[in-house]
């Protein structure tokens, strides 16, 4: 999608609320990301056994092993400051304390901040880790795992001020204003990170499949 689109995939926001900078629907014959595992994870890959568009999605799972995980991340550019989000469609069996972290790394040239959200699919919780730590931020906000049905995520945060804005889940809307971004330390790099990443435990196998993916610019 060309820089600077209004996307309606996902919320149909109105086309001046925040503008698609980059998106993948994950049909290309290969990963545009740059895919990472531990023991106990496998590389996540294109699967065409479930999609929310298309005929494919990237599916990730993780072995009852403690500290296993598989990953996705993707370098950007720092892009103009202000508002920025991350946004997908995703089909989530966890089991707790496995989840599916949803993260961005932002780099402005001085300092890094992260921007972290799990999902649990078995205890039906969204949580963001914070400066203060970790903080539960929605209850019964993501479907019941025997459906696993696809269901949108969206998370904005602000670079200005290096703070939540707000959660998107489904139908549900938090506003996270109140809780500042985890300060990593110092960094003249000028790099956003968005990562994808499912994270195992001994409890149980996890499996995520995962759509439609943006990043997005000029948030409300």
């Amino acid at each position: 999608m060309p820089r600077g689109q209004p996307d309606y995939q996902s919320y149909r926001e109105p086309a001046i609320a925040y503008q698609s900078v980059w998106m993948d629907d994950f049909e290309a014959p290969v990963l545009k990301w740059t895919p990472a595992r531990s023991a106990g994870g496998t590389l996540p890959i294109l699967s065409t056994t479930k999609a929310w568009k298309g005929i494919q999605s990237s599916y990730f799972v993780t072995a009852a092993v403690a500290g296993a995980y598989a990953e996705l991340y993707r370098y950007f550019p720092l892009l103009r400051r202000g508002r920025i989000g991350i946004e997908f469609f995703v089909s989530l069996t966890t089991v707790t304390p496995g989840y599916l972290l949803a993260g961005l790394s932002i780099y402005d040239g001085a300092n890094r901040a992260d921007a972290n959200l799990e999902l649990d699919s078995q205890a039906r919780t969204a949580t963001i880790r914070t400066a203060a730590g970790p903080v539960p931020v929605a209850t019964n906000c993501i479907p019941l795992a025997a459906f696993m049905p696809f269901f949108p995520v969206k998370l904005v945060v602000d670079m200005d001020t290096d703070r939540y804005v707000k959660l998107i889940i489904g139908p549900f809307e938090v506003d996270l204003s109140a809780h500042a971004l985890v300060p990593v330390g110092l960094s003249t790099n000028i790099v956003i990170v968005p990562t994808l990443e499912l994270v195992g435990g001994i409890a149980g196998i996890q499996h995520a499949y995962i759509d439609d993916f943006f990043l997005t610019q000029n948030e409300s």
